[in-house]
C-alpha cells in the first residue's frame, strides 16, 4: 500500500490582530486589568459577563485570574481567549461548560432539512430536492442518508459537506463531485454556520459536566493551548466538535474524562471529533480518559474524514488511547504514542494510515484492536465496523508488557491490511486472532515479533460460513520461540504465502 498523507486545510488564524477585543476581568484580576476591562466579574456566575461580552464583539479576552461559572459560557461567531494556561482558569460546575455554535435553518423545510428526489450516486454533481432550500451560491450544506456506514446502526445518518455552485429552485449543482453513494432516504440539511471561531490560552476545570467544550455548525475552528481537567472523572466529552468543516487542535491536554467511571463500562473522550472534515490535531496529550482520542460521527453529521493526528500521546487510558468508529475515513496517525495502555489503537473505520506508532501496554487489550468489542446476537455473524478496509501500519514499536493477550485482534472483516516494519514484544497468548467473517489481502513485511511464551501464532474463529484466510508473510522474524509452533489453529481453509520467515533472530 502506498502511504498517502492527507491534504489538510491549515488555518492561519490571527484573532488578536484581526478583531477588536472585548476585555473581561476576573474577580482576582490585577488592578491594571480591571481598569482596562469592559466587563468586571465578581467570582459568582461569571458566565453572565462573558456572555454579554460575546454580544459586543468577535473576540473576548479574559484576564488572568479565576472565572467561576455555574452556567454555560455560550457564544456564537466568537473567539474566547485567556492569558495562558498558567494565567487564566475557568471553573465550571454546569452541564456544558463552554459552547460556540451556529444554528439550523429552522424556518423552512423540515427544520432546515429537505428530502432528495431519488438517490445520489458517487460522482454526481447535480441533484434535486423536494422544496426550495433557498441556498446561496458558495453556501455549504450537508448531504446525508441513513446508515451510510457499517450496515447495522441506522442512527448514524452520515454524509458529507457540499458547496453550492448553482441552484434553481430545488435543483442544486455542487462545486465538487459527490464522494459517497446515498441510497437510503437521502436528505440535505442547511445551517447558519459560524466561521473562524475558537478557544485558546486558558485552563478549564470542570465538575458535574457532561460536555466540557463544544463547537458546532462551524467552519474553520480551533482549540489551542488549553488544559482541561476533571478531578471528579464525570465528564463525557472534552474538546468536542460536531458538524465542522476545517479545524485545528494544537497543544492541548485532557485529563479525567471518564463519564461513568464507577461503572463497568465508562464513556469518556478527551478529544471528541464527531462529524468533521479537513482537520489537524497535533501536540495533544490525554491522561486517564476512556479513549483520549475518538474520531467518529453519529446523527446528521458528515463522515469524519481527511484528518491528520500528529505527535499526540495518551497515558493510562481505561481503553485504547486512539479510537475511531465506523463513520470516519481517511485518517493519518503520525508519530503517536500510547503509554501504560489497556490497548493502543481501536480502529473501526476504513482507510487509516498509522505511521511510527509507539505502544506500551499494561492492560490485557491488544495494541491493535480492529473492530467492535461486542458481538451481535451471540454469534460472530455480523460486524460493527470496517477497520480492516485499507489499513496500513508502518514501523510500529510495541511492548506488550507481558500483560496484553495478543498483538492484533481483528473483529472486523479484513479486506486490505498491510503491516510494514517494526518490532513487537511481550504478549502472553497469540500473535494474531481473527473473529471476522473475512480475511483477504493481509500482508506482513520486514517485521520482528517476539513469540517467546506464546501458545499460538494465529487463531481463526470466523463467523458464519467458511471463509478462506489469505495471509502473506515476507521477511518476518519470529524470535525466542520454537519453530514447531502452529502457524494456524482452529482449522479453516487457508491460503498462506510465506517468503522468508526466520526463527533464528541472532
Amino acid at each position: 500500500m502506498q502511504m498517502k498523507f492527507t491534504g489538510l486545510l491549515f488555518l492561519l488564524l490571527l484573532p488578536s490582530i484581526l478583531f477588536a477585543q472585548i476585555k473581561v476581568a476576573a474577580n482576582d484580576a490585577t488592578q491594571a486589568e480591571k481598569n482596562e476591562a469592559d466587563f468586571q466579574c465578581n467570582g459568582n456566575a461569571d458566565q453572565n459577563e462573558i456572555n454579554q461580552a460575546f454580544k459586543q464583539g468577535k473576540t473576548v479576552q479574559l484576564s488572568s485570574g479565576t472565572f467561576r461559572c455555574n452556567g454555560t459560557i455560550a457564544g456564537g461567531n466568537n473567539i474566547l481567549q485567556g492569558k495562558g494556561k498558567d494565567a487564566t482558569t475557568i471553573i465550571s460546575t454546569t452541564g456544558t461548560a463552554i459552547t460556540l455554535k451556529g444554528s439550523r435553518k429552522t424556518g423552512r423545510g423540515d427544520q432546515g432539512r429537505f428530502n432528495v428526489s431519488g438517490n445520489i450516486a458517487a460522482g454526481a454533481t447535480t441533484f434535486t430536492v423536494n422544496g426550495n432550500p433557498e441556498l446561496a451560491v458558495g453556501e455549504k450544506f450537508l448531504i446525508f442518508s441513513q446508515d451510510l456506514y457499517c450496515g447495522l446502526r441506522g442512527y448514524y445518518k452520515n454524509g458529507e459537506g457540499a458547496v453550492v455552485k448553482s441552484i434553481s429552485g430545488g435543483t442544486i449543482t455542487v462545486e465538487s463531485p459527490i464522494k459517497l453513494d446515498y441510497k437510503s432516504t437521502p436528505r440535505i440539511a442547511t445551517y447558519n454556520f459560524v466561521d473562524n471561531v475558537g478557544m485558546q490560552d486558558f485552563t478549564l476545570r470542570v465538575s458535574n459536566n457532561s460536555i466540557a467544550m463544544s463547537m458546532e455548525f462551524a467552519t474553520n475552528v480551533f482549540y489551542k493551548n488549553i488544559n482541561l481537567i476533571d478531578p471528579t472523572e464525570g465528564c463525557w466529552q472534552g474538546f468536542r466538535i460536531m458538524n465542522v468543516y476545517g479545524f485545528e487542535y494544537t497543544d492541548l491536554y485532557a485529563e479525567g474524562i471518564l463519564h461513568g467511571r464507577s461503572t463497568s463500562n465508562p464513556h469518556g473522550y478527551g478529544f471528541y471529533i464527531s462529524g468533521a472534515e479537513d482537520g489537524l490535531i497535533k501536540n495533544c496529550k490525554g491522561y486517564n480518559n476512556k479513549h483520549s482520542f475518538e474520531i467518529s460521527g453519529y446523527n446528521e453529521v458528515p463522515v469524519s474524514r481527511n484528518i491528520r493526528i500528529e505527535n499526540c500521546e495518551t497515558d493510562t487510558d481505561w481503553r485504547s488511547g486512539f479510537s475511531t468508529h465506523g463513520a470516519a475515513s481517511d485518517i493519518d496517525w503520525i508519530n503517536c504514542t500510547v503509554k501504560n495502555g489497556n490497548g493502543g489503537f481501536l480502529i473501526r473505520s476504513d482507510n487509516n494510515r498509522i505511521i511510527n506508532p509507539v505502544v506500551s501496554c499494561t492492560g490485557t487489550n491488544a495494541p491493535f484492536f480492529i473492530g467492535e468489542y461486542t458481538q451481535q446476537g451471540g454469534t460472530w455473524d455480523k460486524f460493527d465496523g470496517i477497520g480492516g478496509d485499507d489499513l496500513y501500519i508502518e514501523n510500529p514499536i510495541v511492548d506488550g508488557g507481558g500483560s496484553c493477550n495478543r498483538y492484533f485482534e481483528f473483529r472486523d472483516p479484513i479486506r486490505n491490511v498491510e503491516i510494514v516494519g517494526g518490532t513487537f514484544t511481550g504478549p502472553n497468548n497469540g500473535l494474531l486472532v481473527f473473529y471476522g467473517m473475512e480475511c483477504s489481502n493481509f500482508s506482513i513485511k520486514n517485521t520482528t515479533f517476539n513469540v517467546g511464551g506464546l501458545s499460538k501464532l494465529f487463531e481463526m474463529a470466523p463467523g458464519s460460513g467458511s471463509p478462506t484466510i489469505h495471509i502473506s508473510f515476507e521477511n518476518v522474524k519470529l524470535c525466542d520461540g520454537a519453530n514447531n509452533l502452529n502457524l494456524l489453529t482452529t482449522p479453516t481453509e487457508t491460503d498462506l504465502t510465506v517468503k522468508g520467515v526466520y526463527w533464528d533472530c541472532n
